[in-house]
């Protein structure tokens, strides 16, 4: 499977960064995890063609990582897709993202080709042909509570484990602390890709330091902490420096 960095950048807007969003491929799979503004117009800059998407994950809906779905949708329709796309979203928000469809004039019939909305079960294990993905619930939309429970159906967010054969990877996506992910490292991962916008960077040494992946990943940057992140990664020993990789932009790598 190979994984690209479609954006690496958080919800401050970025001229060098895209917000955050993975790319999944392998066969005639090509998933996308997360999609805030921009994304299409990122992906024609990455030379992938936006009619190959074959689903789009949903984490939450804070818009860093899901204002980019209408246009996304409108551009394949633009771009001549026909296959069907998938939407893997949480139950609570399949009705809103439908209704926001339509008020934007964007009509399921028009498209040409089929929105098929898939609830995340709540085992949380989502199957595609050669891999599959569990969506693990996080704390990082419990600040928002009770205060505002009234404007919204759900205040659900998701980290990703993704698995092919073998093999495991950890996406934090955005989180409210360690806690959302220290209860999963009983596993063995391969890969971690975590944000830094919502966990310290001595967090993730602390993890670093009590578990063995090959690869630690850094996404979700606000641009003002790009130079302290930078700084943190040469303070590291050789060794730590070695696994650890400030993602960028179409960075890529197979799992």
């Amino acid at each position: 499977m190979k994984i690209t960095f479609t954006g690496t950048g958080s919800a401050m807007a970025n001229p060098s960064r895209y917000h955050s969003s993975l790319l999944l491929s392998d066969r005639d799979e090509n998933v996308l995890i997360d999609c805030g503004d921009g994304i299409a117009r990122q992906l024609m800059q990455s030379g992938i063609p936006m009619r190959a998407i074959t689903c789009v994950v949903i984490t939450h809906l804070h818009p860093d990582h899901f204002a980019g779905l209408p246009g996304l949708i409108l551009n394949m329709k633009l771009a001549g897709k026909f296959s069907s796309l998938r939407i893997v979203i949480d139950s609570a928000h399949i009705s809103f993202v439908k209704n926001l469809l339509n008020q934007l004039y964007v009509y399921t019939d028009r498209l040409g080709f089929e929105l098929l909305f898939t609830p995340i079960p709540v085992s949380g294990k989502v199957e595609f042909d050669t891999f599959s993905i569990i969506m693990r619930a996080n704390s990082h939309l419990q600040k928002y509570l009770p205060g505002y429970k009234a404007f919204s159906d759900g205040f659900v967010s998701y980290s990703v484990e993704i698995i092919q054969k073998s093999e495991r990877l950890l996406y934090s996506s955005d989180i409210g602390s360690i806690t959302d992910v220290r209860e999963w490292f009983n596993n063995s991962y391969k890969y971690l890709i975590f944000e830094v916008t919502h966990i310290s960077l001595f967090d993730i040494k602390k993890i670093m330091d009590n578990t063995a992946p090959s690869k630690v990943l850094l996404t979700h940057i606000p641009r003002d902490k790009e130079e302290e992140l930078k700084a943190w990664h040469v303070s590291l020993k050789e060794d730590e420096k070695a696994r650890v990789v400030i993602a960028y932009d179409n960075l890529a790598f197979t799992l």
